[in-house]
């Protein structure tokens, strides 16, 4: 037999505007007489899914919560701004109480705030405040209960689920702002190109370029906070070239092997790669001295790392070699970390040498 647990109620808090500030962003002084000021509208309102004002006790959960039942949609509601000319912010709280959610978050019940984009519902972080790209948001409240080695602990027990939605009025992203993070971005990914020197240098890393793919996401997320305009249009034509640049460079670092297992044992390893290996590396780090080079095999060049003669017979499971990949045709270097796992088994680290697939 399911056990079952209850949540008795779901509050929901309706809407607050939080106007703190307002004065400063629609004061205004005139110099003449018979001037007609107009402060922007700003009437956001929150509705459940049947258009009503969203209030206390619309949810009851009773007896469907059990140990191991899917996600289920437990309470829809929808953010109108209803006209609102003001840039706004929405901010989603959960407040659960109750023997069902204990404070030391060991409830196994999980909720997930949703909004709909398009015709798919995706997951929503309501830990952060929420920047609307429509005129109305439709969001939903998951609920779901997966087996845990607790579940009998919270048999029949019952919880209290406040939700509250605050609109708040927000400084409107500007397109001189928007220019200069374009800016930063671009020179960021510029700048990509002189990470290292000499035979090392475009040798960036994956960090590198996630930390420029995070600095155009923040980009575009402000783009498109933008009200409408020739300049929003322009911008989000340039943000989507550098999007591309990023991508065709990150794309152009990634080299595949393949391992040639007639030539990998304990003392050595051959790899086919997709790229032209100059026969070259840059030794960074190595535990025994290492003969590298590319020898021609009937598929064309490979990859080659053997132990010197001299140190042959003290190869040992774990000895790691630390070296700069360097190609011809324009490759970048690749930094990779061969450790010998013993067994002709060899363990390849990087960010860029992937094996194909």
């Amino acid at each position: 037999m399911k056990k079952k647990s209850i949540i008795s109620l779901f509050s929901v808090m309706v809407l607050v505007i939080a106007m703190l500030g307002t004065v400063a962003y629609f004061s205004k002084s005139f110099t003449s007489d018979k001037n007609i000021a107009t402060a922007a509208k700003f009437n956001v309102i929150a509705v459940d899914s049947k258009g009503n004002a969203i209030g206390d006790g619309q949810f009851n959960l009773g007896d469907e919560l059990t140990p191991g039942m899917d996600a289920l949609e437990a309470y829809s509601f929808k953010i109108d701004k209803n006209g609102t000319k003001v840039p706004v912010e929405y901010k989603v709280n959960f407040t659960m109480t109750g023997d069902l959610f204990p404070g030391d978050n060991s409830s196994p019940v999980e909720l997930t705030l949703q909004s709909k984009d398009g015709d798919n519902w995706v997951d929503v972080d309501y830990s952060k405040p929420i920047t609307p790209q429509n005129e109305v948001e439709n969001f939903r409240v998951m609920a779901a209960w997966p087996h845990g080695d607790n579940d009998a602990d919270f048999a029949g027990k019952t919880g209290n689920i406040k939700l509250e939605v605050i609109a708040t009025q927000v400084d409107g992203n500007t397109v001189k702002e928007a220019k200069k993070m374009y800016d930063e971005a671009n020179n960021a990914l510029n700048a990509l190109d002189a990470v290292g020197s000499g035979f090392n240098v475009g040798n960036f890393s994956k960090a590198q370029s996630n930390a420029v793919q995070a600095q155009i996401d923040a980009l575009i997320a402000y783009v498109n906070g933008l009200p409408s305009s020739k300049g929003k249009t322009d911008l989000l034509a340039d943000v989507a070239s550098l999007q591309s640049a990023l991508t065709k460079k990150v794309e152009s670092r990634y080299v595949s092997y393949e391992i040639d297992t007639k030539y990998t044992n304990l003392t050595q390893l051959g790899l086919k790669l997709s790229a032209d290996h100059s026969g070259q590396v840059i030794r960074n780090e190595e535990a025994r001295a290492m003969m590298v080079s590319a020898q021609y095999q009937d598929y064309g060049k490979m990859f080659s790392m053997e132990y010197h003669p001299a140190t042959k017979k003290d190869a040992a499971i774990g000895d790691q070699f630390k070296y700069g990949l360097r190609f011809n045709g324009g490759v970048k270097t690749i930094d990779v970390t061969f450790t010998n796992l013993g067994a002709g088994k060899w363990k390849i680290d990087s960010d860029w040498l992937v094996e194909k697939k």
